[in-house]
C-alpha cells in the first residue's frame, strides 16, 4: 500500500510503502497493473542516500523523475526508458515534508521544506538545481505554524489563470497564498 503515486511518462510510480520507504516501484509501459514484467521495475534509494532518508512525495516535470524525500531531493533522467533512466542530480540537505505541497506550476516546481516554500528551478545551462525560497516574507510565522500542524493534511494547488500558489495547514486554519 504506498502513501505516494505518480501518474506519468506512461505509467504509474508508486513509494512510501509500509516497511520500504526508500524504493520507488513503477508499471510497464501503459499496462498500470503489471508490476513484474516488461518495462515494469523499481529504483532503490538506498544506494543513492544510505542515511535512509525517506520518500514524501514524487513529481514528473520536464522530462525528469523528482523523487521528494524528508532532506533530499534525487532527480532521474530519461524516466520514458527505464532501461537507459539515469541519475541526473541529488539536491542534498533539503527536501520535502508534505507529500501534497507538491504543485507544478508550468515552469517550476513548488513544495514545502522544513524551512519554507521553495521553488526548484531546472536550469538547462547548469548541471544541479538551484533553490529558490519564496516564503521568506513570512518564513518565520510558516514555519512557526509547521511545529503545530499535521504535516499529513497540509495541501497545496495552483491556480494557472491568476498565477498563485496557495497552501493551506487546515489543523491550524491558515492558508498562504503565493503570487507566482
Amino acid at each position: 500500500t504506498p502513501n505516494c503515486a505518480l501518474s506519468a511518462y506512461g505509467r504509474l510510480w508508486v513509494a512510501d510503502i509500509a516497511g520500504d520507504r526508500q524504493t520507488v516501484y513503477f508499471s510497464d509501459t501503459l499496462n498500470p497493473s503489471n508490476w513484474t514484467t516488461g518495462t515494469a521495475g523499481y529504483l532503490n534509494l538506498g544506494a543513492v542516500i544510505p542515511d535512509g532518508d525517506p520518500i514524501i512525495g514524487l513529481a514528473a516535470h520536464n522530462g525528469f523523475l523528482f523523487i521528494f524525500c524528508q532532506k533530499h531531493i534525487v532527480i532521474y533522467n530519461n524516466p520514458q526508458l527505464p532501461a537507459n533512466m539515469g541519475l541526473q542530480d541529488v539536491v542534498s540537505g533539503i527536501g520535502c515534508i508534505a507529500r501534497d505541497s507538491v504543485a507544478s506550476i508550468g515552469t517550476d516546481l513548488m513544495f514545502l521544506s522544513a524551512t519554507g516554500v521553495q521553488s526548484l528551478q531546472r536550469l538547462i545551462q547548469e548541471k544541479s538545481a538551484p533553490l529558490r525560497d519564496i516564503s521568506m516574507n513570512v518564513r518565520d510565522e510558516l514555519v512557526g505554524n509547521l511545529q503545530n500542524e499535521n504535516t499529513d493534511a497540509i495541501k497545496a494547488v495552483y491556480y494557472p489563470r491568476d498565477a498563485f500558489y496557495l497552501l493551506t495547514f487546515p489543523t491550524t486554519g491558515y492558508t498562504y497564498c503565493f503570487d507566482t
